[in-house]
């Protein structure tokens, strides 16, 4: 039997499909160079990069190898460096006594990621300022040339950024070179306007730039190049990037290698907030590592949340289904939806169901009920297309509501600097 008829099998077996059509030959030439002489190992390589290749497209970097298939590393190591060489298409990777799976690009990158950050790291700071009566949180800022800040909505990440920009500018006798930044326009843009409210900051002799990453760091579409990289270094006093958990891997090697090691840098982010849209979880891998713990700025305090939504925000991070036996979500019946005068505004309320119908009627119920605030209301889903997705919600909207409906929002897919409008 042809391997690529074996391989359609396991697929069929296991109901399940690669990311990519092609990804079938991909596995069919290794397969052809392992020339493996058991059925069962062949079938257990056959399924391990399947297996690979459906985690690579979840935005992993690499795959942990059960201990059934720790054989395979005599044939990466062996077999495909004898016919290929020092590049080998995939590799395995020892940590700590566990064997991951890698393709060659990611398991360079992340190598030369922890270079990079190690280099960070090792930078002692020279403190000539007095640290007895400042903020312990600024102090940590200051203590180190990178540290971490994370935080969930409305703990005050955002507002630590900007009281380092203003402590800074307090400080230093010199001008004050501060870089600013986010993954997206959005991001960049909402950093503006917050240094934009802080009025004394605008006579300080300090200068404030606010960029996207790939704007700060000179990425040229043309040669899909960065101006600032590991040979030619951005400097400042100060970086501070926001968003960071959407932030993938080979963009957070660039973000390090491109800033001077002498540049204090200051990584913001939520890790449960909008993960990276390609590989690698790097923010989220960070701030849970211990060797980093001291670096880490872990903001808990709620400034912007009802306390009622966030103990079920939190707790649905913890366990979803113990939430929903023990009730902690409202769980209620469309009829019950009906008595409107029984809902709260700050409740969390679950309704099960399956009718598309009910669901337009649940929308219906909802706009009715918040019409005097319709313009300042958001409802949520998790796709853009179909019956139930954002466009089919919307048009219904739109036709059953146009009369109290004063403003159609518009979304940006991409950066007008110009007229200053950001995705």
């Amino acid at each position: 039997m042809k391997k690529l008829e074996v391989i359609d099998q396991i697929l069929q077996k296991r109901n399940i499909e690669l990311p990519y059509s092609f990804q079938r030959y991909v596995i069919n030439d290794l397969i052809e160079l392992a020339n493996l002489s058991e059925k069962e190992e062949e079938d257990l390589l056959i399924n391990t990069l399947i297996d690979l290749f459906i985690e690579l497209s979840n935005g992993s970097t690499c795959l942990l190898l059960e201990k059934n298939c720790l054989f395979l590393i005599k044939y990466f190591d062996n077999v495909y460096h004898n016919i290929i060489g020092d590049k080998k298409p995939l590799i395995i990777r020892e940590v700590e006594g566990k064997f991951f799976f890698y393709t060659y690009k990611d398991y360079l990158t992340e190598l030369n990621l922890e270079s990079i950050l190690k280099e960070r790291l090792a930078k002692k700071e020279n403190l000539d300022n007095d640290l007895d009566n400042i903020d312990e949180n600024i102090k940590k800022v200051l203590s180190f040339n990178t540290t971490f800040i994370t935080g969930g909505a409305g703990t005050g990440k955002t507002s630590l950024a900007i009281r380092i920009c203003d402590f800074f500018s307090n400080i230093s006798k010199n001008k004050v070179e501060i870089k600013l930044s986010a993954p997206t326009g959005k991001g960049a843009n909402v950093l503006k306007e917050k240094i934009n409210e802080i009025e004394h900051l605008k006579g300080k002799n300090i200068n404030i730039e606010i960029f996207t990453i790939h704007k700060l760091l000179g990425y040229s579409y043309t040669y899909d190049k960065f101006k600032y990289n590991i040979n030619y270094k951005l400097k400042a006093d100060l970086v501070i990037v926001d968003e960071a958990s959407m932030i993938d891997l080979d963009l957070f090697y660039n973000l390090l290698s491109g800033i001077s090691v002498d540049s204090k840098l200051v990584i913001v982010g939520d890790k449960n907030q909008l993960p990276p849209v390609e590989k690698g979880n790097v923010f989220g891998d960070i701030i849970e590592n211990e060797v980093l713990a001291n670096r880490v700025i872990k903001l808990t305090k709620q400034h912007r949340m009802e306390e009622n939504i966030l103990i079920v925000v939190s707790e649905i991070f913890g366990n979803e289904e113990k939430i929903l036996e023990e009730n902690k979500i409202n769980n209620i019946k469309l009829n019950d939806l009906k008595e409107l005068n029984n809902l709260k505004e700050n409740m969390v309320y679950f309704i099960e169901t399956k009718e598309t119908k009910e669901i337009f009627e649940i929308i219906e119920l909802i706009v009715e009920f918040y019409k005097e605030k319709i313009n300042i209301s958001k409802i949520l889903s998790i796709t853009n297309y179909g019956i139930l997705g954002i466009e089919s919600i919307n048009n219904f909207i739109y036709e059953n509501f146009c009369n109290i409906i004063k403003d159609i929002p518009i979304i940006i897919i991409e950066n007008d600097y110009e007229n200053e409008l950001f995705n």
